[in-house]
């Protein structure tokens, strides 16, 4: 069964700036840290996944997001709150609070939902959150589809300005990034990655050239998909496949040579997603339960920073601009005998 539902605060959202939300806000905005405000979880479920709030029973992964995207009424609903939303960013700026950056309409549509669906959406939606707010950025996400949002936009005539796309770009999920089961293989698969990293670039400046200026809204350093709780439940939407990708984890934690493929794969890919408009790494943190999962230092930010895969001021860091120049070198690389 799913957990106990989230808690709603006694404070009113839209006038009351002690509710906890508007105190993480400002508390951001003293320290100098912009926010991208997004809806997470759509009614209905855009995804069927448990970061949606609400997990799909259904057995068919391809129908897991059909209950927001064959609900018309789901729809409407969404953008009664995304106007809400515009209405709470504008009580923030009236409260001296003008640190959000952007809103983003909804969080990953499903992969295998029908995308002129989603294009509709937001041609519906953008225009609402204009009404309240003429002057807001607005992000929409890519639902990790690529090439189509180029004839998606320009069929529908999308002529918005100040609208942005999102893409997340892991290397953590499919069976053909996580699958090996020896150490030799995981290492292979690592180097593979960084290259991979490098080849993205191409990928992004396609996206921000043929339809909109596009930032890497989510990424990690994980190349499985062995972190706890991170593919769902064993009773609901879970994605997880044992392919041996999880057994020889340990035994990376005290290797220098790791430790450097892992940094250069941080440094690869930040390096192609700053030639378009950044980068939001998932996540900052994660809770004093999951840090002590082995896989937690891929996953949090600032655990990559202690681990070294992270510079602690990135605005001293050099060669960034140059980290995709070459291919991996292997010479450099002792492998683990092939199994």
């Amino acid at each position: 069964q799913d957990p106990t539902p989230y808690v709603t605060p006694d404070e009113d959202i839209l006038t009351d700036m002690n509710h906890p939300i508007s105190r993480i806000i400002s508390f951001a905005a003293k320290h100098g840290i912009h926010i991208i405000l997004d809806l997470h979880g759509a009614p209905g479920s855009q995804n069927g996944l448990d970061n949606s709030g609400i997990r799909s029973m259904d057995s068919v992964p391809e129908r897991w997001g059909d209950g927001w995207f064959y609900s018309e009424d789901d729809q409407e609903r969404t953008i009664e709150i995304l106007k809400v939303m515009t209405k709470y960013i504008n009580m923030l700026s009236s409260n001296g609070v003008d640190n959000i950056l952007m809103l983003e309409l909804m969080n990953e549509p499903w992969v295998f939902g029908d995308m002129s669906i989603v294009r509709d959406f937001y041609v519906k939606a953008i225009p609402m959150v204009r009404k309240i707010n003429g002057t807001l950025p607005i992000l929409v996400c890519d639902a990790f589809r690529h090439e189509e949002w180029h004839w998606l936009l320009r069929r529908k005539g999308f002529d918005f300005r100040n609208v942005y796309m999102d893409t997340h770009l892991y290397h953590a999920f499919n069976p053909s990034d996580v699958a090996s089961d020896n150490p030799h293989d995981d290492m292979m698969k690592q180097i593979i990655h960084n290259d991979m990293a490098c080849g993205y670039g191409s990928l992004l400046r396609y996206k921000t050239c043929s339809s909109l200026p596009t930032m890497t809204g989510e990424w990690s350093l994980a190349i499985d998909d062995c972190m706890g709780f991170l593919t769902g439940s064993t009773s609901s939407a879970n994605q997880f496949q044992d392919f041996g990708q999880c057994k020889n984890i340990a035994g990376r934690s005290n290797d220098n040579q790791w430790k450097q493929l892992v940094t250069d794969f941080a440094k690869r890919q930040r390096s192609v997603f700053e030639r378009e408009l950044g980068w939001v790494f998932w996540a900052w943190k994660v809770d004093g339960s999951a840090s002590k999962d082995i896989s937690a230092k891929y996953w949090s930010y600032s655990m990559g920073v202690d681990e070294g895969f992270f510079p602690r001021d990135l605005n001293k860091e050099t060669g960034l601009g140059t980290a995709c120049d070459h291919p991996v070198d292997m010479s450099d690389i002792i492998l683990p005998a092939p199994q």
